[in-house]
């Protein structure tokens, strides 16, 4: 099993904590629940990789998504990685040879 960090406030953790002890829980068996829970409704209990993608595409066709003129998927992303990381995000191991 993997261990993740998080943050949390104070006062939701010392609520989450009381919860916990109520139910006789760890706080990371609570914490795993309430993703799982999150996960099966936002995804769906009967989902599949295959049938999520669908779904994503789906939603992606409905924005009507237009790249400004003269520019392709392949640029944006690079310039909104230099935006973001600037211009020394890009390793010499992860250039092409």
């Amino acid at each position: 099993m993997s261990k993740v960090m998080i943050s949390l406030q104070e006062e939701f953790l010392r609520d989450l904590d009381t919860i916990a002890r109520a139910e006789h829980r760890s706080r990371s068996e609570l914490v795993r629940e309430a993703i799982r829970t999150y996960v099966v409704t936002r995804v769906g209990p009967g989902s599949t990789p295959r049938a999520d993608a669908r779904r994503a595409a789906a939603r992606i066709l409905k924005t009507r998504l237009r790249l400004p003129a003269g520019e392709t998927a392949e640029s944006m992303v690079r310039r909104l990685r230099d935006t973001r990381y600037g211009a020394g995000w890009k390793s010499s191991s992860s250039t092409p040879r």
